[in-house]
């Protein structure tokens, strides 16, 4: 016989949508519920399985505020290959039983700063008055 529960906290967003220029850097805030801030907390890809990085990854930079129960995750040097669906999670049950609950959804989308200052450019130069002399 297989149980599943599924509980909802009031602490965590359920989705969260971030963007940044491609070369750059991220920093993601995940929220967790009450007694578990000495628990293993992680940030996982969705592809076509779930690759997860625990807080003890050099992968990327994390930092866990257990007094305000969330941590963060920093991810730098941005590629293409960035973008897509993240999740935030945190380790709950026995040691022999233990699982991830994924807590929050994150989409991250990396763009072209490129792109981006050309649209810029284009908004700028269609209010510029240009008197010849």
């Amino acid at each position: 016989k297989v149980e599943l529960k599924v509980e909802e906290d009031d602490c965590c967003e359920k989705s969260v949508t971030e963007t940044v220029y491609l070369g750059g850097e991220a920093t993601i805030s995940c929220n967790y519920p009450e007694g578990r801030e000495y628990s293993t907390k992680y940030f996982c890809k969705e592809q076509d399985r779930f690759i997860c990085n625990s807080m003890n990854s050099n992968n990327n930079k994390m930092y866990d505020n257990r007094t305000e129960k969330f941590y963060s995750v920093t991810i730098s040097d941005l590629t293409e290959d960035d973008t897509g669906t993240y999740w935030c999670g945190v380790e709950t049950g026995k040691r022999k039983e233990s699982y991830i609950a994924l807590i929050t959804q994150v989409k991250l989308r990396v763009i072209s700063e490129y792109k981006q200052d050309f649209y810029f450019f284009s908004m700028c130069t269609q209010n510029t008055h240009v008197t010849v002399l």
